[in-house]
């Protein structure tokens, strides 16, 4: 089974869990220029940084560097949940209300396409069976030797 990796720091541990920071690097972050970009697309990165609530299952504290994983089959079923259920809910509304009512009312329909689609996402995702399914996990804890 393949994972998508990410480095991230324990910002702080409650019980048996705990909450990790990992950078958000958005699509900028395989580019070579990313320290010195002033992409417009930079100017919408609202949340520099994703919280994340992992059960901990290595002894963490706070301040330890980690690497959490999320199942990349686990990744794409979540991102065509995210992306291509709405859309072609959008879609789906939009032609249905356009063969039987017209063009104005397939305008309206394709929105009440898209927004259900996103409601009915938040409320699928919203259930605790489904959200431990996405859940990331943390794989192995990253040791720092201090070199002499």
């Amino acid at each position: 089974m393949q994972f998508a990796e990410e480095t991230a720091v324990v910002s702080k541990v409650v019980g048996d869990f705990a909450f990790v920071e990992t950078q958000n690097n958005g699509s900028c972050g395989n580019c070579t220029s990313k320290s010195g970009c002033s992409s417009v697309f930079s100017l919408f990165a609202l949340k520099p940084r994703n919280n994340l609530k992992i059960k901990n299952t290595l002894a963490l504290k706070e301040g330890d560097s980690v690497v959490v994983a999320v199942s990349s089959s686990e990744l794409l079923v979540a991102t065509s949940l995210m992306y291509l259920l709405p859309l072609a809910l959008l879609f789906i509304f939009s032609l249905i209300a356009k063969l039987l009512v017209g063009e104005s009312a397939s305008i309206i329909a394709g929105l009440c396409g898209l927004f259900s689609g996103l409601f009915w996402v938040k409320f699928y995702t919203g259930d605790a069976k489904v959200a431990k399914r996405f859940q990331p996990k943390l794989l192995r804890k990253i040791i720092k030797i201090d070199a002499v």
